[in-house]
């Protein structure tokens, strides 16, 4: 056990330095370097030259990375030109509402995954189930972002019921302000994963448990009643 663990690790930690590696490797190949395009088209060879030595583009590739991961270890991760920002604060503005949302949405997600997924398995074959997984099919196969906007669409604007937020809202005023986009949480709750998840689990432990039932002369609806 212990030496699988560390086999893991390892393995976690080569990918996580491939990837760090390959993202670092993506930044030099803009046209014309990273710092010219940011400066855009119109920037001098000074000003290019120039902001490559404050940001240590001009080092060596090595010296980049490991300048790159001490500032990342540290807890820097960065300024966000575009919106005049450092990418932490960023983070922790927007963190606690998608937080929020992504429990609502893993609640919303177990409320019903778990009794339709059980029904499922005790139900195998009927027309319930058939309906089910054509349902827990369709989740599978639309983009969540897809049904968000259709959701949003229906309880935002057909039926009112959940007023839209604006994402220029801070997170108090938003979400606690009777704000709620709840329809982003219910986008989130309509993939049958879980469902999916508990049908597949529960039909072979269930099986199981009827046939050591049954041959103790115990009726399987005995055991799980619907």
């Amino acid at each position: 056990m212990t030496g699988f663990l560390i086999r893991r690790v390892l393995q976690s930690l080569l990918i996580l330095f491939l990837v760090t590696v390959f993202t670092l490797a993506l930044v030099h190949l803009f046209p014309g370097g990273p710092i010219k395009s940011l400066l855009g088209p119109r920037a001098t060879p000074q000003q290019v030259a120039y902001y490559n030595h404050l940001y240590g583009f001009d080092q060596p590739f090595y010296v980049q990375y490991l300048k790159w991961i001490q500032q990342i270890l540290s807890g820097n991760l960065g300024f966000s030109t575009k919106l005049n920002q450092s990418v932490s604060s960023l983070i922790a503005q927007d963190l606690p509402k998608t937080a929020i949302l992504a429990v609502l949405g893993l609640g919303v997600s177990l409320a019903f995954g778990i009794p339709l997924g059980i029904y499922q398995a005790v139900k195998r074959y009927t027309k319930g189930d058939y309906i089910l997984t054509g349902i827990s099919f369709l989740g599978y196969a639309t983009p969540t972002f897809f049904v968000g906007l259709l959701l949003v669409e229906w309880f935002a604007i057909d039926i009112p019921l959940f007023p839209r937020v604006s994402g220029e809202q801070t997170f108090h005023g938003s979400f606690w302000g009777n704000n709620a986009d709840l329809s982003e949480v219910m986008a989130l709750a309509a993939e049958g994963k879980i469902q999916h998840t508990i049908k597949t689990i529960g039909f072979d432990q269930i099986n199981e448990y009827l046939n050591l039932m049954r041959g103790n002369d115990i009726v399987g609806r005995a055991v799980v009643k619907f």
